[in-house]
């Protein structure tokens, strides 16, 4: 009897399961693929308007994506230049850097005050430039353009099941 269950449940999943598209920007010739769904974020490129859009993905068609940028924003596939791959943990590293850096800097000018010496010697210097200067490093490393054309290619895969 389970067996009759299981067969039944294989032969019946595929015909009520919808597909989820997905945009994929993948290098030619690496591995390198990034993949994007319904609620992605995203940050885009235009070529006509020469605008950058940042948003959230609402719908992705057979040949463009619709991205809620103030209100929902049609782009075709052909319109896009550029996709950024954003980085989470280095933009957070380097934003909790940047907090902690210049934290330190006021503890220590603060210390300096309360001890009667000078407010700003090389030691706040050097240890709160340090902390801002991996915080900024990493921001700048957090995001990394792909420029669709030769190299990068976008595609839309259909995931139906039918």
């Amino acid at each position: 009897m389970r067996i009759i269950l299981y067969i039944l449940l294989l032969i019946c999943f595929p015909v009520f399961t919808v597909g989820q598209e997905t945009l994929l920007v993948e290098k030619i010739g690496k591995s390198s693929k990034y993949y994007y769904h319904i609620g992605d974020k995203i940050k885009i490129r235009t070529c006509i308007s020469k605008t950058i859009i940042k948003g959230e993905i609402t719908s992705i068609r057979d040949s463009s994506i619709s991205v809620r940028f103030i209100n929902n924003i049609d782009i075709d596939l052909n319109d896009i230049t550029c996709v950024y791959k954003r980085y989470r943990f280095l933009r957070k590293f380097g934003i909790r850097s940047c907090e902690f850096g210049a934290g330190i800097f006021l503890v220590m000018v603060f210390n300096n005050l309360i001890k009667g010496s000078a407010a700003f010697n090389e030691y706040v210097f050097i240890v709160s430039g340090s902390f801002l200067t991996a915080g900024l490093i990493s921001l700048a490393l957090s995001e990394r353009h792909c420029k669709i054309g030769n190299k990068w290619k976008l595609k839309i895969l259909n995931g139906d099941l039918r």
